[in-house]
Parts: C-alpha cells; sequence; structure tokens
C-alpha cells in the first residue's frame, strides 16, 4: 500500500479494522496456513478474534482433514459463517455420526457437494436448530428413497432464504401432500431432479414467498 512517494506500509502494519475486511473475503483455511505463524499479533488475531469465518475445503489427505478439524473447526465452530465442502470423505467426517457435535450457531450458507442420501435425514434434524441457516446448496451424489420427506423438512428450516437441491430418486408412490399449515421463507428455490412436474403444484403450496423457480426434471 502507497503512503507516500517515498514510503510504504507492510500487510502486518494495517489496522485490525482493515484486516477483517480483507479476510471477510478469502477461506479461512488459506488464511490460517499463510498467517498464523506470521507473528504474535497474528496467532492472538486467530485464535481470540471473533470475525466471521468462511471455510472451502474442497479435497484432503485423512491426515490433513484430521487437522484441520480438530485444530481450526472444533475451536472456531461458533464463528463459522460459511461452509462449503465438496468431498464425500470430508462430508461422511462431519454428518455421519448420528450426534453431530459441530455448534454452528452463527452459519448462515452450506453447501455440500457429493454427500451420500444416508446423512441427509440427519443432517436436516441437525439443520433445523441453525438459526441463522439463509442459503443451502446440496447436491446428492445418490439416490433418494423418499424424496417428499426430504422437501417437508428442507421447508421447515426458518430462515432459509435460498434453497438450491440436486437430487435423484425414483417416482414417489405417494403424491406429496398439498401445504396446510406449513410456510416456508424461501424465496430462490432451484431443483435439480427427476420426477417433479407431477407434484410442481403441491410443491408450491410451501413456498408462497418465492420471488425465483427454477426446475430441471430430465
Amino acid at each position: 500500500m502507497v503512503k507516500g512517494r517515498n514510503s510504504t506500509a507492510r500487510f502486518e502494519d494495517l489496522s485490525n479494522e482493515i484486516i477483517y475486511e480483507i479476510f471477510e473475503f478469502l477461506d479461512f483455511f488459506h488464511l490460517y496456513e499463510i498467517f498464523s505463524k506470521l507473528n504474535i499479533r497474528f496467532q492472538n488475531f486467530f485464535i481470540y478474534s471473533n470475525f466471521p469465518i468462511k471455510i472451502k475445503l474442497l479435497s484432503a489427505s485423512k491426515s490433513t482433514f484430521q487437522r484441520y478439524y480438530t485444530q481450526i473447526i472444533i475451536p472456531n465452530q461458533h464463528r463459522i459463517k460459511s461452509l462449503y465442502l465438496s468431498n464425500p470423505f470430508i462430508i461422511d467426517g462431519i454428518f455421519s455420526s448420528t450426534r453431530i457435535e459441530l455448534k454452528l450457531i452463527k452459519l448462515e450458507t452450506l453447501i455440500l457437494n457429493k454427500i451420500s442420501s444416508i446423512y441427509f435425514e440427519n443432517l436436516l434434524k441437525y439443520l433445523f436448530i441453525l438459526p441463522y441457516l439463509s442459503s443451502l446448496i446440496i447436491n446428492c451424489e445418490d439416490e433418494i428413497q423418499n424424496k417428499n420427506k426430504l422437501y417437508k423438512q428442507v421447508f421447515r428450516l426458518r430462515a432459509l432464504k435460498y434453497c438450491k437441491l440436486s437430487l435423484d430418486g425414483s417416482n414417489q408412490p405417494e403424491q406429496l401432500p398439498i401445504a396446510m399449515k406449513e410456510s416456508s421463507p424461501i424465496e430462490y428455490f432451484i431443483l435439480n431432479s427427476t420426477h417433479v412436474l407431477n407434484d410442481l403444484n403441491n410443491l408450491l403450496s410451501y413456498i408462497p414467498h418465492l420471488k425465483h423457480l427454477s426446475i430441471d426434471s430430465p
């Protein structure tokens, strides 16, 4: 950063407020690897700061994931604002347990790519307790046995505004019932799934606040 014609300032000399703004645009894992050992100030910054964290973990070895999970995710779980996982092994490591231990109380955005259908029900029960989850993107890697149950669970998420689901599954034996008292706050709904059109009217009855709809049903 240029201060004058003949003087410059180093990154580590910037104020905490400016560093917070810069870090908002970067992935926390990369920040941790680059800056956590730079000096005492930055070590304390990562340990004691409350700035929101965005985590994007697309691939990692088992040992690397375990290190990230124990050293970064668990100690900072209350600060995670955005979580993007795109590796079946990593997703399984976090969401396969019948009792998910993470307390992601500040989570606003969750993106899961290549998640197994067997974890959906457990995952959605967990998501129901997250008060700020407003954006959900899920891409399932195998066939969903009961999509109607999954839809109804998603529509119960009380803060959800944006939802994109990529699902596969056979035709359901029963139609999704029309919503009676249920009402989802979803405003943007994107659905990529087979056998959707027969249930479309009933599905739309759950999302009366809809502003944008995209359906891809081959």
